[in-house]
């Protein structure tokens, strides 16, 4: 699957409510649009272009196992993009980002998930 592809699919997924609430609970906030179609579309590992991984539902509602910065920052991770980084929806800035598990550091902020995978 190329990063198109994956990008296409999520777009056109209809969102999982159950899920939806799951997040909610654990993140504290709401969420809707490309973020609630990732978090809806996570049925399994998915592959696509230079190793990137989109993460499994059961990965992105353990956030503590990513560090203590992605529920702090209230960062939902949906991509393994590689090397101990993730790209993750930053709920409060309405951005998508990179997050370093290595120092917990958030970088390369962007309007959309497919400018930062």
């Amino acid at each position: 699957m190329s990063k198109g592809e994956y990008i296409k699919q999520v777009n056109k997924c209809e969102i999982n409510k159950e899920r939806i609430r799951k997040i909610s609970e654990i993140y504290g906030v709401e969420i809707e649009g490309v973020i609630a179609k990732a978090v809806s579309y996570a049925d399994s590992e998915t592959f696509f272009d230079d190793e990137r991984r989109a993460l499994e539902f059961s990965e992105i509602t353990n956030p503590s196992s990513f560090g203590k910065t992605l529920l702090d920052e209230k960062a939902i991770p949906v991509v393994d993009v590689y090397d101990g980084m993730y790209a993750v929806y930053l709920i409060k800035e309405d951005k998508w980002a990179l997050y370093s598990s290595a120092d917990g550091s958030i970088f390369k902020k962007r309007d959309s998930l497919d400018d930062v995978i």
